[in-house]
């Protein structure tokens, strides 16, 4: 594969799991009906050997963070550290565990009173939410997680009355005991090789991010259904949503469906393609549906599925559709993104239904905005995403207060800016200038990175642009960045400003289902000569 594209599929991957903000070939297929009660025993055993407990990070003298132990084998702590509070301890484990209980040993020879906090934390000891908080003078503690479910804990320690003098304090065992979130799903990670549909295969919906559909997620979407045959299309979509309720909200080490399942944490990118991956395994067609700048420097995913014959929109992140049939759970008539994007859900008999009310309430306020029916109608651009879809991104400049976008300045407060070209997104560009001086002459100045390309051609890129308002471009309306020992010049657009607000449209020839992108490292709007 091309350098360029591979180091483009890794950007839209963390593109896809950002948006929301509020994350061997020849084997063959395992079937999960094969496995008799003595595997399903063996199996247990096995993972139970093999979920290990990593010291992460800490702020004690202790110094063995790299070790690994099994859980139910032995402490991940275990000999006197010197603790002087605030001390915490972040473990992560090798799969998401169910988390039994936590043995702590102190030597607390002055039975000082110690603030005990567990929080659900993300690989950088990010806080999600506490699982508990308590205070105990005891040396001995058995901490009962009523079986939480998590991949990484924060155990933080600290004095309860800071006047205490705090000495004699030392730490002598941690120890975790827990168990594997799925009984047999890494059974069939393991034993499911190669792919159901490749990341080219033109009848794989994610084939616009070049990304798989693994065989294990098609064995996986089987057994998530059952044997229940008579189960419509809309009720196989809302069981693959109910399984990825308990999921956190954060970073999976891609977007990709398998790291959200097997990691079981992602945002609304990952959600949507877990969701059109599942339902694609049972013949369902899908679509990622992208509302970008809404609200203000953020937008949400979710996926649009072909069911009797329409498009239907769902949001796995929340559980949300919308339908004028709510109490029809076999086949509502659900409504698709466009005619939530026209009005369509302001009719008086049109009802939200929401599946997973936990998540929605854990990410309010915020999360309530990406499921009102104003980021459909509001946010710009939206629609389906894909190499042949345009969406022409609104991006602002000021000639006196903020002249120079850069790389840093990208991401969510100017969301398109990325690239030029055609990949997963159609990108093309709507630039309103500010605070420009009448009859002056103006220069803007599109810095390059790399080129991406399916098409052959890694020594061109052109773009056209055109005035749509208060200004005259000078010189050609067609332009080519210029590629000069191996990398692409800046390309500079002139224009004279006619009034003090100007826009102008950039676009590019590149539309078909071959990726063709050219990346930014920087705008800039520079008042000159002619």
């Amino acid at each position: 594969m091309d350098k360029h594209k591979t180091k483009f599929i890794s950007v839209c991957l963390i593109l896809i799991a950002t948006i929301c903000i509020v994350v061997g070939e020849n084997s063959p297929v395992f079937s999960y009906s094969e496995i008799n009660e003595q595997t399903k025993k063996m199996a247990n055993k096995s993972r139970d050997e093999s979920v290990n407990t990593h010291l992460i990070q800490t702020n004690t003298n202790y110094s063995n963070e790299e070790q690994t132990l099994n859980v139910f084998s032995k402490s991940i702590i275990d000999g006197l550290i010197e603790v002087t509070p605030p001390s915490y301890f972040v473990l992560g484990f090798d799969k998401e565990i169910y988390l039994d209980k936590i043995d702590i040993h102190l030597e607390n020879k002055l039975k000082l009173p110690i603030q005990y906090t567990i929080d659900d934390v993300d690989f950088y000891g990010t806080k999600i939410s506490e699982i508990v908080n308590f205070s105990s003078s005891k040396e001995r503690l058995t901490i009962d997680l009523k079986n939480y479910n998590s991949a990484y804990i924060k155990i933080s320690l600290n004095i309860v009355d800071s006047q205490l003098i705090q000495t004699g304090l030392k730490l002598k065992k941690i120890k975790v005991y827990g168990k594997p979130t799925s009984p047999y799903e890494e059974e069939i990670f393991l034993k499911s090789k190669g792919n159901f549909l490749s990341g080219n295969d033109i009848d794989n919906p994610l084939t616009i991010f070049r990304a798989p559909i693994q065989k294990s997620v098609y064995n996986l979407s089987n057994e998530i259904i059952g044997n229940d045959s008579n189960l419509s299309d809309h009720e196989k979509v809302i069981k693959y949503i109910d399984y990825m309720k308990s999921y956190k909200i954060g970073f999976a080490s891609n977007a990709l469906a398998i790291n959200t399942i097997r990691e079981k944490i992602g945002q609304c990118g990952s959600f949507t393609n877990t969701l059109i991956a599942l339902a694609k395994s049972q013949g369902i067609n899908g679509r990622v549906i992208y509302m970008m700048n809404y609200p203000e420097n953020a937008g949400h995913t979710v996926a649009e599925l072909w069911i009797n014959g329409k498009w239907r929109m769902y949001d796995p992140t929340y559980g949300v559709y919308y339908t004028n049939t709510p109490n029809n759970f076999k086949n509502p008539n659900i409504l698709s993104f466009n005619e939530l994007k026209n009005g369509g859900g302001r009719d008086k008999n049109i009802s939200r239904v929401i599946t997973n009310q936990i998540r929605l309430d854990e990410g309010k306020p915020l999360s309530y905005k990406f499921i009102n029916l104003e980021i459909y109608e509001k946010s710009n651009p939206s629609g389906p995403i894909g190499p042949n879809n345009i969406f022409i991104y609104p991006l602002k400049m000021d000639a006196v207060t903020k002249n120079v976008i850069t790389k840093v300045d990208f991401s969510l407060k100017n969301q398109g800016a990325e690239y030029i070209g055609v990949a997963f997104i159609n990108s093309n560009h709507s630039w309103t200038f500010s605070s420009l001086v009448k009859d002056k002459v103006y220069k803007f100045v599109i810095t390059p990175g790399l080129l991406g390309t399916e098409k052959g051609l890694e020594d061109e890129f052109k773009i056209s642009v055109e005035s749509l308002s208060g200004m005259k471009i000078i010189g050609a309306k067609e332009k080519a960045f210029n590629k000069i020992q191996g990398t692409f010049e800046a390309l500079e657009i002139k224009f004279v400003a006619k009034d003090t607000q100007a826009k102008l449209l950039i676009s590019h020839p590149y539309i078909d289902d071959k990726f063709h992108y050219l990346m930014i490292d920087k705008y800039e709007l520079i008042e000159t000569e002619r």
